[in-house]
């Protein structure tokens, strides 16, 4: 397996804590393979995975909410997932395409 997601927003697993949850199970893929893992821990898919990609090899990296705004904005075009770098040079080299289109407003899920 490459990578998962997992929510985990109802486990009480941990106490209910994702970044306790991270780090047992980057502790059971250790013991049992021998492999590191990385983990991110966020509040929405699009953070965890660039939380994941963060501190590699074996790294764990968790983004907040109050995080989260300030990360993208500041995350270069090549650095949205699904946007290859053909697209990435030709929005770099098009001053017809506001950058605006390609914010996303992350916004944090309220408990249950």
């Amino acid at each position: 397996m490459d990578e998962a997601y997992l929510d985990v927003t109802d486990s009480q697993t941990q106490q209910g804590s994702a970044t306790l949850m991270a780090k047992e199970i980057k502790r059971r893929i250790r013991e049992a393979t021998q492999l590191t893992a990385s983990a991110g821990v966020s509040y929405n898919k699009f953070l965890a995975k660039l939380a994941s990609d963060r501190n590699k090899p074996d790294g764990l990296c968790l983004i907040l909410p109050e995080q989260g705004k300030g990360i993208i904005a500041e995350l270069p075009i090549g650095g949205f997932h699904g946007i290859g770098s053909c697209r990435s040079k030709a929005r770099e080299s098009s001053p017809n395409c506001p950058s605006a289109v390609f914010t996303a407003s992350a916004r944090p899920q309220k408990p249950k």
